[in-house]
C-alpha cells in the first residue's frame, strides 16, 4: 500500500526545486551541451532514429534555450527567465516536461506577485501550459497531478478551473492508493463546492490512513458539521482532543455538541475532562455551571457561579445562570432577589420584557399575585401590539389562576374587541377556552361564533375558520352535545386541509356511537385515508370494544398487527391502553422492544403498563431504561418519581427526579403537583403546602390535585381548607371515590 503524505494544498516553491529538473542537473545539461556540442539525451545514433541537421540544432538550441531559462530564474531574473522559456518552446514544444516546468514557473511568478490582476495572468497561463503538457501525456500521473495543483488554485478565481481541479484528482484518486495529498485535495474541492457527502466520504478514507493528523481531521469535522451529521462529529473531536489535549476549543466545541442534543451528562463529562490549569478559564466554568443545571446537579452549578461571580462582578450571563438555577431548585425567594436588579440593568428591551414575564411567575409562585401583576403592568407603556399583547395575556392568566375569572373574561372581552385581524382568531380561542374552564360553554360557543363571523369568509381566512370550527366541535364532544356535533361535522368533513377532516371524522364518530349509530360511525372511519388512517384505524377499535363488540374489535386489531411493522404493534398497544386493558398491551410492546429496543415512547407505554398491573419492580426498569437513553425525558421523571411517592419508597431519588422534570416544565401542573406530594411524603409540609396549592391553580379541574390538598390540610388541622378540597375533588370526579367519602367521613367526625 502506497501512502503519500504530500500537504494537500499546493505549497508553490521557487520552480527550480522541481523534482523532474533541479539546477544542478540543468546545470551540468548545459555543460554537456557546450563542451560535447550534444542535445541532451542524445544515445541513439542509427541512421533511422538519427535526426536531420536541421531538427538537431533546433533541439539543442530549445535545450540551450530551456537551461538558461533556468539558470536564469534561479538567479532571479524572471522576465528573461520568460523569455527564454518561450524560445526554448517555440523552438521544440514537443517535450510534456519543457511545458509542465514553465506551467508550473509561472505557477510561482502568481505565487510572489502582489498585483491580483498578475496574479490572476500568471496562474491563467500556468493552467494553459499544464493542459498542453496533459493532452501530450494524459497518463503520466505527475503531470496530472501538478495540472491538478495549479488549476486548484485558479479555482479560487474561476468556478471552471476548479472543477478541473476536482476532475483531475478524481482520476488521480483512481490512480492512487493512499495518497494523502490526493485525497486531502479533494475534500477541499467539496467542501468549497459544498458537496458535503463526498467531502465527508474523501476525507474519512484520507484519516484512516494517517488518523493522527490535525488538519484532516479538521477538515473531516468541518465537513461532518456543514452535513448536520453531529453525531458522526462528536468521535472526530474526540480524536482531535487525542491529537491537541491542551485544546480547550476542542473541549468546548465537544460540549456543546453534546449539548445541543441534549445530552447534558455528556456536556459535563466534556468539560470536566479539561487539563489541568485551563480548566479555570471562565468560559469553560461557565458552561459547565450551565450543563451541570442542565443536567440537575444544582448544588454543583451554584457554587460554580459563586465562584465564577467572585471573579466576573459584572457577568450578566453569570446572574442570569443563577435565576435558572434557583427556579429549578424552587428556591424562588432567591431568584427573585437574582433576578430584580437584572431587569433594572437591561439595556436590550426584548430580553428586559422576557425577564418581566419570568420575574411575574416567580412572585406568583410565592404568593405575591398583586406584585406580579404590577410587574407586568408597568412594562405596557411603550410596546408594540405584539408585546402589549403578551403583557396582557400574562395578566389575565394571574387574574384567573387566582380565582378572579371574572375579571380575566371582562379584560380579555376587551381586547377581542380591539383587536387587530392578525390577533382576532387567537384571542377568540383563548376567552372561549377561558369561558369553557369557568363551566360557561353556551358563552364559549357563541364567541367562537363570533370570532368565525368577525373573519369573514375568504381563502385567506379558510384554514383558520375550520380550525376554530374544530374547537367547537371539540367543545360540544366535552358536553357530549351528540346531536350538535353531529350537525355541525359534515360541512368541515369537505374541507381541503386533511388533519383537520381525519380530526373531525373522530368527534363525528364518537357522536355518531353517542347516539347509538355505531355502524354509520364505522363507516365514517372507514373512509379516513392517507396519513391518518391509523388513528381511525384506532379509533374504530376503540368504537367496536366499547360498543360490545368486542370479537371485531380484536379481530380489527389483529388484521392491523399482521402488518408486522413496528407502528401496527404500537398503535394495538395505544388502544388497549386507551380502554385501560394495560395487561394486554403488554405483548405488543414487548415484541416492537426485541425489534427497537431504544423506543422511547414504546418504553414509557411498556412502564405505565406495568405499573398499572402492580408490577413495580419490571416498571421502574422501564422507566431506568428510558432515562439511561434520555436523561432529560420529562414524562418519565415525573411518573417514576410520582410512582415512588405513592409507594413511598425512595423518596429522595424520588424528589430529585421531580424536581428535574419541574425545572425542565416549570408550569406544568401534573409535575407541580407530583412534587408537592413527594414532599408531602417526606413530611416536609410547608413546601408541599406551596407546589400542591399552585397545582391547583395550574389545573383547576384536576380531582386527584384537590385530594391531595385536602390530605394535606388535614396534617396541617386546617379542617375546614380540607373538607372544601375533599369535596371539590368529588365534584371533579376523583378516581376512588369511596375512599375519598371515607376521608370526608372521618373528617366529619372528629368535628
Amino acid at each position: 500500500m502506497r501512502v503519500t503524505t504530500r500537504d494537500p494544498i499546493l505549497q508553490e516553491s521557487h520552480p527550480s526545486d522541481s523534482s523532474v529538473t533541479r539546477r544542478g542537473v540543468a546545470t551540468s545539461a548545459l555543460v554537456l551541451v557546450l563542451v560535447l556540442g550534444l542535445p541532451l539525451g542524445a544515445t541513439e545514433t542509427s541512421p533511422r532514429s538519427r535526426k536531420s541537421a536541421g531538427e538537431s540544432e533546433r533541439v539543442l538550441e530549445a535545450a540551450l534555450e530551456f537551461a538558461r531559462g533556468k539558470l536564469l530564474a534561479d538567479e532571479g531574473s524572471f522576465d528573461k527567465a520568460q523569455k527564454a522559456y518561450s524560445r526554448a518552446l517555440e523552438l521544440d514544444g514537443s517535450d510534456p516536461y519543457s511545458r509542465i516546468e514553465v506551467a508550473k514557473f509561472h505557477a510561482y511568478l502568481a505565487q510572489i506577485s502582489r498585483s491580483t490582476q498578475k496574479r490572476l495572468e500568471y496562474l491563467q497561463s500556468a493552467a494553459g501550459y499544464a493542459g498542453e503538457s496533459r493532452r501530450v501525456a494524459p497518463e503520466n500521473i505527475e503531470i496530472l497531478r501538478d495540472f491538478a495543483q495549479i488549476h486548484m488554485r485558479l479555482g479560487e478565481h474561476q468556478l471552471g478551473a476548479l472543477t478541473a481541479a476536482q476532475e483531475a484528482y478524481e482520476e488521480l484518486r483512481g490512480k492512487t492508493e493512499g495518497d494523502l495529498q490526493v485525497l486531502t485535495s479533494l475534500g477541499q474541492i467539496y467542501l468549497w463546492k459544498q458537496q458535503g457527502d463526498e467531502a465527508v466520504e474523501v476525507l474519512q478514507e484520507a484519516a484512516s490512513y494517517l488518523p493522527s493528523h490535525r488538519m484532516i481531521q479538521t477538515m473531516l469535522l468541518e465537513a461532518l458539521l456543514g452535513q448536520d451529521r453531529d453525531l458522526e462529529a462528536e468521535p472526530v473531536l474526540e480524536q482531535l482532543i487525542r491529537i491537541e489535549p491542551d485544546s480547550i476549543e476542542h473541549h468546548l466545541r465537544l460540549a456543546e455538541l453534546r449539548a445541543a442534543r441534549e445530552d447534558h451528562r455528556g456536556a459535563v463529562e466534556a468539560l470536566s475532562a479539561v487539563p489541568g490549569d485551563m480548566r479555570q478559564n471562565p468560559r469553560v466554568r461557565q458552561f459547565l455551571a450551565q450543563e451541570l443545571h442542565l443536567s440537575g446537579a444544582n448544588d454543583e452549578a451554584l457554587a460554580l457561579t459563586e465562584a465564577l461571580r467572585n471573579e466576573l462582578p459584572r457577568g450578566a450571563e453569570i446572574n442570569r445562570l443563577r435565576v435558572a438555577i434557583y427556579s429549578a431548585m424552587t428556591r424562588y425567594e432567591e431568584a427573585i432577589d437574582e433576578l430584580e436588579p437584572l431587569i433594572r440593568s437591561e439595556q436590550d428591551e426584548e430580553r428586559a420584557l422576557q425577564g418581566a414575564l419570568h420575574l411575574s411567575r416567580l412572585l406568583e409562585r410565592v404568593g405575591r399575585s398583586e406584585d406580579a401583576a404590577l410587574v407586568l403592568r408597568e412594562r405596557l407603556a411603550g410596546q408594540d401590539a405584539g408585546n402589549r399583547l403578551q403583557l396582557q395575556l400574562a395578566v389575565i392568566g394571574i387574574l384567573e389562576r387566582h380565582g378572579r375569572r371574572d375579571e380575566a373574561i371582562q379584560a380579555l372581552e376587551t381586547e377581542l374587541e380591539a383587536a387587530e385581524t392578525t390577533h382576532v382568531a387567537m384571542l377568540g380561542r383563548a376567552l372561549s377556552d377561558l369561558l369553557r374552564r369557568g363551566a360557561r360553554s353556551e358563552e364559549a360557543l357563541a364567541v367562537l361564533d363570533r370570532t368565525i363571523a368577525r373573519l369573514g369568509d375568504s381563502p385567506e381566512t379558510r384554514d383558520t375558520i375550520d380550525r376554530l370550527e374544530l374547537e367547537r366541535l371539540a367543545l360540544l364532544a366535552d358536553e357530549q352535545d351528540w346531536q350538535g356535533l353531529t350537525e355541525r361535522a359534515p360541512r368541515l368533513e369537505q374541507g381541503d386541509n386533511e388533519a383537520i377532516r381525519a380530526a373531525v371524522a373522530m368527534l363525528h364518530a364518537d357522536a355518531l356511537a353517542g347516539l347509538g349509530q355505531v355502524d354509520e360511525a364505522l363507516e365514517l372511519l372507514d373512509r379516513t385515508s392517507g396519513e391518518e388512517q391509523p388513528r381511525a384505524l384506532a379509533k374504530r377499535a376503540e368504537i367496536l370494544f366499547e360498543s360490545g363488540r368486542e370479537a371485531d374489535a380484536r379481530e380489527l386489531i389483529q388484521t392491523v398487527i399482521d402488518g408486522d411493522e413496528n407502528s401496527d404493534l404500537l398503535l394495538a398497544a395505544q388502544v388497549y391502553q386507551r380502554i385501560e386493558r394495560y395487561s394486554e398491551s403488554i405483548p405488543h410492546l414487548e415484541r416492537l422492544l426485541a425489534r427497537e429496543s431504544e423506543s422511547l415512547q414504546a418504553l414509557f407505554l411498556l412502564g405505565a403498563a406495568r405499573e398499572r398491573v402492580g408490577d413495580q419492580a419490571r416498571a421502574v426498569a422501564a422507566f431506568q431504561s428510558i432515562l439511561e437513553l434520555a436523561p432529560d425525558h420529562a414524562p418519565t421523571l415525573n411518573y417514576l418519581g410520582y410512582m415512588w411517592a405513592e409507594l413511598g419508597e425512595n423518596l429522595g431519588e424520588a424528589a430529585s427526579l421531580i424536581l428535574r422534570a419541574v425545572a425542565i416544565e416549570p408550569d406544568n401542573g401534573a409535575y407541580v403537583d407530583s412534587l408537592g406530594w413527594v414532599y408531602f411524603q417526606l413530611g416536609r409540609y410547608e413546601e408541599a403546602r406551596g407546589h400542591l396549592e399552585w397545582a391547583a391553580r395550574l389545573i383547576p379541574d384536576d380531582a386527584t390535585i384537590f385530594e391531595h390538598l385536602g390530605d394535606l390540610y388535614v396534617v396541617l388541622d386546617d379542617v375546614e381548607r380540607a373538607r372544601s378540597s375533599y369535596r371539590q375533588a368529588l365534584d371533579l370526579g376523583v378516581e376512588d371515590i369511596d375512599g375519598l367519602r371515607r376521608k370526608l367521613e372521618t373528617l366529619e367526625k372528629d368535628l
